[in-house]
């Protein structure tokens, strides 16, 4: 009797364990998604750029980063709705994911503001890319028949050929600086297409 109690209880906990595991992975998981558009959130991009900056430094790799904006996407949720500017907002990330490779990185940094990091992908490829999101994009459906259009500023990391230059920072802090450097030279370069357009 006091065994099948002991296996019994033991089962219990185990299953306990499992469960908990599971919940606490989901939960992880959940903390590191934008619940809208099904990308990274700011936090989960961040984590997961550094890892990938790490990985290219190590093996003297480009990187390339893409900033993608709504254009005038006030005017949707004005004219349109919050509903049409969630839609828009969907569009824009299914329009991205239609178009990357499964292992680059998608990110929600805000508001109607997309990063993509590309592992491996130079100044070139990142350039020969960015009319086909932008055609990618403006042909996903938005509700209330909504026009949807976006400015993709980009900057690569040239690491091909050499390890990164080491600055004396501490670990991970090469990586942060990495990304902060990217993130501004693309937004710079975001803001110059949109100062073209308009």
């Amino acid at each position: 009797m006091a065994a099948s109690v002991v296996i019994g209880l033991g089962a219990v906990f185990a299953y306990f364990l499992v469960f908990s595991g599971r919940v606490t992975a989901e939960l992880a998981l959940q903390a590191h998604l934008d619940p809208l558009t099904e990308t990274l959130n700011r936090r989960g991009f961040e984590e997961r750029a550094r890892q990938e900056l790490k990985r290219a430094a190590r093996n003297g790799a480009p990187v390339s980063l893409l900033m993608v904006d709504a254009n005038d996407f006030k005017r949707i949720n004005d004219n349109f709705g919050h509903q049409a500017g969630d839609s828009a907002l969907r569009a824009i990330a299914n329009g991205i994911r239609t178009r990357v490779r499964p292992y680059d990185l998608i990110g929600r940094l805000g508001g109607d503001e997309f990063a993509v990091l590309l592992p491996g992908l130079g100044e070139q490829a990142a350039a020969e890319l960015v009319p086909r999101l932008l055609q990618s994009i403006g042909s996903q459906p938005i509700e209330n028949g909504a026009q949807l259009t976006v400015s993709i500023g980009r900057a690569t990391e040239p690491l091909a050929g050499s390890e990164a230059p080491r600055t004396g920072l501490k670990d991970g802090s090469q990586e942060d600086e990495m990304l902060r450097r990217l993130l501004a030279k693309a937004d710079r370069d975001m803001y110059g297409v949109k100062n073209t357009q308009f």
